[in-house]
């Protein structure tokens, strides 16, 4: 679910270009929306490997499949809240019910979920206590609607918790980024600095963990792979950045490429800082390490966003050339089984 947004598409991508056989359904709201992260992975529609659905989850009687149907579920569709950005009541519906949908059918047809949950469900923990281990939940203040989509994820994790369907996994995202993001701070700094428009670090003290998208896919992978369930896993770098760091770092990426806008810092003396590090050793005993940087990372995606609609249409030859590479290895494989047979027959 959610498949036309930054993280499902990735993830698609990366399944489609790196699997002969797996099939998708990408269940979207408004994936005609986001069909331009999805151009270089339509082609599949061709070889019956990708369906796209355009559908409302919150709409039970539109979350409906067969026992065996799927193998496996991410769920990442979500409305997301921010601090200028509210939904109201919205997300609660949006999110919430779609969960409970999305679970319901999952327990009923014992189908595999990975439930993409974020971070910030630990937010007001950290904030009292530090850091702290994954069974423990909070949001710092009930009343500021920043909190609205952390707290229903939590009520979405709840549902998964207290109810009697086991075969699920919850993967906690902290700042992903990459190309082809369009919100948060890195894209949006990036953008500014692109079209000569100079950036304001109002938080320059706040620290936050930055993972690139390519390293998330591949901890969302390995989660829903895994042989365990009802387990939590935070999908977060090894890092703890500045604001003001952070941002210098893209600002030093950009004059690497020449250019260059106006930088001013206004919060340098607004207290200590809001924390923000997440605890991954739980994901590393899967096999997991991040591999991009923060400094190659911001490199990789500002190149992105610098070359956009070339990066596009290169990224839609390089997959119709691995399809077409698969379809030529499972042509063999069909070959070669009807060799054997041929021979054993003799």
């Amino acid at each position: 679910t959610g498949g036309a947004g930054f993280i499902g598409s990735h993830l698609a991508r990366y399944i489609l270009n790196n699997t002969v056989d797996t099939r998708i359904t990408i269940a979207d709201r408004n994936y005609l929306g986001g069909m331009n992260r999805l151009r270089d992975i339509i082609h599949f529609q061709k070889e019956d490997r990708l369906r796209l659905e355009e559908i409302d989850l919150a709409v039970p009687a539109n979350v409906v499949f067969k026992k065996g149907e799927f193998d496996q579920v991410y769920h990442l569709a979500a409305g997301i809240t921010t601090v200028r950005d509210h939904l109201g009541p919205g997300v609660y519906e949006s999110n919430i019910q779609s969960n409970f949908n999305i679970i319901k059918q999952c327990d009923k047809t014992d189908t595999r979920l990975l439930f993409v949950s974020t971070g910030e469900v630990e937010a007001g923990i950290r904030e009292l206590y530090g850091n702290a281990p994954e069974n423990l939940v909070g949001i710092p203040d009930i009343n500021n609607k920043r909190w609205e989509y952390p707290l229903s994820k939590i009520v979405c994790e709840g549902m998964l918790r207290y109810g009697d369907f086991n075969n699920w996994v919850i993967a906690r995202l902290a700042n992903p980024y990459g190309p082809g993001q369009t919100t948060n701070v890195i894209p949006i700094i990036i953008n500014r600095i692109i079209n000569g428009k100079g950036t304001t670090i109002e938080t320059p003290l706040d620290t936050r963990s930055f993972l690139y998208i390519d390293d998330v896919i591949e901890a969302l992978i390995k989660i829903m792979n895994s042989r365990f369930n009802r387990e939590t896993y935070n999908v977060t770098s090894d890092d703890e950045v500045l604001i003001s760091t952070l941002v210098h770092i893209i600002f030093n990426e950009a004059a690497k490429r020449d250019i260059y806008v106006e930088l001013n810092v206004s919060g340098a003396g607004k207290g200590l800082g809001e924390r923000r590090r997440y605890d991954n050793s739980k994901l590393k005993t899967l096999g997991w390490m991040p591999k991009v940087n923060l400094i190659n990372g911001i490199g990789r995606t500002i190149d992105w966003f610098i070359n956009k609609d070339k990066n596009i249409e290169d990224a839609i030859k390089k997959s119709e050339d691995i399809s077409k590479k698969s379809k030529k290895k499972k042509s063999q494989r069909t070959q070669n089984k009807k060799g054997k047979r041929s021979e054993e027959r003799r």
